[in-house]
């Protein structure tokens, strides 16, 4: 099943922001962005709309819907589903269009590379 908090949480630390530095950009509350995240709540459409303007995603990447055509996920775990959204994320919207890695993107090779060392020992 499909985890808009999840995927909320991901993509807002993936580009370094704290939920206060979201709220603030989309005009909501500390407790709203961290309701978003858990799942507590369901942020209206305008306020999915400006979440995905401030993270630099497409809504549809947001809400779940283009991830199942981009590539087939039917055997993969969790973890490397997850790294591959990540991965979709920061090639769809870099986090810094410089020349050198981000700290995003250092931490999306980290979080590959430990991946593949822990499915090796399984």
């Amino acid at each position: 099943m499909y985890d808009l908090g999840l995927r909320l949480k991901q993509v807002r630390m993936q580009r370094g922001m704290t939920q206060k530095s979201l709220a603030r950009q989309i005009n909501k509350s500390v407790s709203a962005v961290s309701s978003y995240e858990s799942n507590a709540q369901m942020p209206p459409l305008d306020v999915l709309v400006s979440i995905a303007a401030v993270l630099r995603v497409s809504l549809d990447f947001l809400v779940g819907f283009d991830c199942g055509g981009v590539y087939a996920s039917k055997n993969l775990t969790t973890p490397q589903k997850e790294l591959l959204d990540l991965l979709f994320a920061e090639f769809v919207s870099p986090s810094d269009p410089g020349t050198g890695l981000s700290s995003a993107q250092v931490n999306i090779l980290q979080k590959m590379i430990l991946l593949f060392l822990t499915e090796a020992k399984s």
